[in-house]
């Protein structure tokens, strides 16, 4: 059953039996009410009777009994109306007995009633044996008035006893008579009281079902809520008493709840969207650890494997499943064991990321990794060095072999595999300290390929590079084990020669007897690509520690006597001398000098007549000149060779054909000489092994307007070694365009007589070294000879340099030489006045 009925029911019951505890207390109440008031009714009535017979019999003595009752009318109706007007007792019996209980006086109270109306005998005796039994004996002599029940009679007697006579006065009642007007109130009472009830319980019922309905809406309110009915509300609360507040307690419950429940779901939603990232991210995590080439360990502070992430398991020591809940000293060697442990320590008590970096064998290989740690912190750690700590491990084999590559290649020259300059100059400091410790004797040799970049020009690297493993090679193999051999950088080599000797002439004697043996296999034969190549090379050499200097000074002094070998001819060998420092001084200022001049068009070109067997001037050999504003005139031969090494010869020789081609305007313009046909301009070997040298030389003539026949470019043999193909294109394409060509210095180089057959060339110009001995050696006299005869069969013409005089004019003009140039003739002339010698010559032949 239900609460609300339960309540109804309850109520029902509480004023029902509210209502008949109350009439059973009313009745009870009145009851005894109206029966005290009737005794004392009664006992007034008795006292009443008392009195009046005392009073209005006194004279009476109380042996005269019969006048007792001869008054007995009289004193009946008196007590009768007497007792009348209490309106209570008129339906009993007025008894006066003596006290051995005879009857004196047996009278109805009811006036309506006759003296044969008395009491019945048999109740009479009753009252007599009670009287005489109780009454009478349990008497005062009180005025006191007596009552006895007799309810085997059915009756009550009141009695009083009347000392004066001995008589006792009774008034005897029925039980019916004496309750009858009680009864009759009480039944009155009784149905108004059931009338009161039943509206009461109709009140109560109205009053429940009031109750029961406004705790509904609170219910219906609360079934509202339980369904999730967050918009319902307790409408019309107008009552001021508790339900209402109920009510509006259960509306702002509600609204709580609502809102609460709104921020609930927005807060779930808020999570389930955290969780969709939350798994994303976990997803991507996941996939990235599973993805990234490291290899994550987490430890215990006991070096315990927790766990371990990554793709690249190969390179744990062992399975993942033999790892897990095993410490790392199971497996890895003592050493790294305690040094990762060493580090998981230092991470849990400083709280701060570790760098460390190990290796180890894994499948065979030795693979290096780096490290690195940091703590996993969580709140329950009972103590700072407890806990976990992670530990990437980054496979850097590749890295350290790098570096380790790297680090070789900064001490090893990639292309020959010799040590380099940064090796040297480690390795040369500890050869220094050590010769003075041990008093042991070394050297230094500085060596430098000779013309290496005509080579380079004209063949390009690939030949060049090739060349220099060749020499390195060569180099290596010459050495002793104590010995090292290095390369500087591009064609030049140092080699370190360790305890030469105590002495330091023998250890001279020595040094200088591996250089010559250098000199000697550098000059060997190279065949590169099928190509026979030929080159020497200057070598400088200095002794230590007798030179109280450091590394960067011995090789400084090195370097300083190969530049001397090479000032002195080069392929030859030098030993540093102090006086040397100041001639690379005088040396590098001269260079820097020249450099100025070539920018600043300070040089100069002098024309050297060229004669025919008429003595009639038909060409010219341009000869450049540098008048030097504080040294003076600066031979060619100084300066063409500081360009040659420091890279200038290019601008140089640029500078030297637009001279001429400035020259050649001059001529042209003038018109001079019909004989005059071209000036000879000698072109270095770097020069003409330019790329665009080709296309260089046909955008001047287009620039000045001459004509490419009036242009002898003149060659030397040695620049045909090794370099014959590419310049053989060059002079076969330059001469379609007309230019002159000429073999200079013809008879000094090491080319093949059959380059000739092959070149596009024009003019063999025969060197001054055998000019100057025609006449005084036979043999050279033969070769002259020979060179001349060959240049007629191969239809060469023939020039011969430094005729200076007329025995060497006659020789050569008896053997058909066609042209002559020399000292005989004429010294080199300034323009202007080769242009006067032009002049009188034509007006001469005119």
């Amino acid at each position: 059953m239900k609460l609300l009925p339960k309540l109804s029911l309850f109520v029902f019951i509480l004023v029902a039996s509210t209502a008949l505890i109350a009439i059973f207390v009313s009745i009870n109440t009145i009851r005894s009410i109206n029966y005290d008031l009737n005794i004392q009714l009664i006992e007034k009535d008795l006292n009443n009777v008392h009195h009046f017979i005392t009073d209005k019999y006194s004279a009476l003595k109380k042996h005269d009994l019969h006048h007792v009752k001869n008054y007995y009318q009289k004193a009946i109706a008196d007590t009768q109306a007497i007792l009348s007007t209490t309106e209570l007792i008129n339906k009993g019996y007025l008894v006066i007995l003596s006290e051995s209980g005879q009857e004196i006086v047996n009278s109805s109270l009811d006036d309506g009633k006759s003296d044969k109306d008395l009491m019945d005998s048999k109740y009479l005796v009753s009252i007599q044996q009670s009287m005489t039994e109780t009454a009478f004996s349990q008497a005062d002599i009180k005025n006191s008035i007596k009552i006895s029940e007799l309810s085997h009679i059915n009756r009550v007697v009141f009695y009083k006893k009347i000392p004066e006579w001995d008589l006792g006065l009774f008034i005897v009642l029925e039980n019916d008579e004496l309750y009858s007007r009680l009864n009759d109130y009480i039944n009155n009472i009784t149905i108004k009281f059931i009338i009161v009830l039943l509206m009461a319980l109709l009140a109560g019922f109205l009053f429940s079902r009031y109750l029961v309905t406004r705790i509904r809406v609170a219910l219906k309110q609360i079934h509202h809520v339980q369904n999730d009915e967050m918009n319902a509300r307790i409408k019309n609360i107008q009552a001021n008493d508790e339900i209402s507040e109920l009510n509006s307690g259960l509306n702002q419950m509600t609204e709580i709840i609502a809102d609460k429940i709104r921020k609930q779901t927005q807060s779930e939603k808020e999570i389930t969207k955290s969780k969709i990232a939350l798994q994303e991210q976990h997803a991507l995590l996941s996939a990235f650890i599973s993805a990234m080439p490291e290899l994550a360990f987490i430890f215990d502070e006991t070096g315990e494997y927790i766990e371990i992430f990554g793709s690249n398991l190969k390179l744990l020591c062992a399975k993942k499943e033999d790892l897990l809940g095993k410490k790392l000293t199971s497996f890895m060697p003592e050493l790294i064991a305690k040094q990762i442990m060493k580090t998981i320590d230092t991470t849990l008590k400083t709280h701060q990321p570790q760098v460390l970096d190990y290796n180890m064998e894994i499948n065979g290989t030795n693979t290096y990794f780096q490290g690195h740690t940091a703590v996993l912190d969580f709140e329950h750690k009972t103590s700072p060095d407890l806990g976990l700590v992670i530990l990437i491990a980054h496979d850097i084999t590749e890295q350290v072999l790098a570096q380790k590559q790297a680090y070789k290649l900064s001490l090893y020259d990639i292309l020959t595999e010799l040590p380099n300059r940064r090796f040297l100059m480690e390795r040369l400091d500890q050869e220094i300290a050590r010769a003075k410790r041990h008093e042991q004797s070394g050297a230094l040799l500085f060596i430098d390929l000779d013309n290496f970049k005509i080579i380079n020009d004209n063949f390009g690297h690939l030949i060049g590079d090739l060349l220099l493993i060749e020499v390195a090679k060569r180099l290596t193999q010459q050495l002793r084990k104590e010995d090292i051999a290095f390369r500087l950088g591009g064609d030049e080599f140092v080699i370190l020669l360790s305890n030469l000797d105590n002495n330091i002439l023998t250890a001279s004697i020595k040094a200088q007897t591996i250089a010559q043996k250098i000199l000697e296999i550098i000059q060997e034969t190279y065949i590169l690509k099928d190509i026979k190549h030929h080159i020497s090379c200057s070598i400088g050499v200095v002794l230590f520690p007798e030179n109280e200097c450091d590394s960067q000074d011995l090789i400084k002094y090195a370097d300083i006597a190969m530049y001397k070998a090479k000032d002195e001819g080069k392929n030859s060998v030098k030993v540093y001398t102090s006086h040397m420092q100041a001639l690379l001084e005088k040396h590098l200022q001269l260079q820097n000098d020249l450099r100025i001049a070539i920018k600043q068009s300070d040089l100069t070109i002098h024309l050297q007549p060229q004669y025919d067997h008429n003595g009639l001037i038909v060409s010219a050999e341009a000869l450049v000149r540098w008048e030097h504003p504080d040294k003076g005139f600066i031979p060619p031969g100084e300066f063409i060779a500081i360009a040659e090494e420091s890279g200038l010869i290019h601008a140089l020789g640029r500078s030297v054909i637009i001279l001429v081609l400035e020259t050649l305007q001059k001529l042209l313009k003038q018109k001079v000489s019909s004989s005059f046909k071209r000036i000879a301009i000698n072109v270095s070997p770097w020069q003409i092994g330019q790329k665009d040298f080709v296309t260089e030389m046909e955008a001047l003539l287009e620039k000045y307007q001459i004509p490419a026949s009036y242009l002898d470019i003149e060659i030397t043999e040695q620049t045909l070694i090794g370099n014959f193909s590419v310049f053989a294109k060059k002079m076969e394409q330059m001469q379609n365009m007309g230019f002159y060509f000429s073999i200079d210095d013809f008879g000094t180089g090491y080319s093949s007589l059959s380059y000739l057959k092959s070149l596009p060339v024009n003019m063999l110009k025969i060197d001054r070294s055998f000019i100057e001995e025609l006449t005084k050696n036979k043999n050279n006299d033969a070769i002259v000879d020979t060179i001349i005869v060959m240049a007629r069969h191969l239809g060469l013409e023939v020039l011969a340099e430094g005729v200076e005089t007329k025995v060497q004019l006659d020789f050569l003009k008896q053997h058909d030489c066609h042209f002559y140039q020399g000292y005989y003739f004429s010294k080199p002339l300034l323009i202007d006045d080769f242009i006067n010698v032009l002049s009188n010559q034509a007006a001469a032949n005119q």
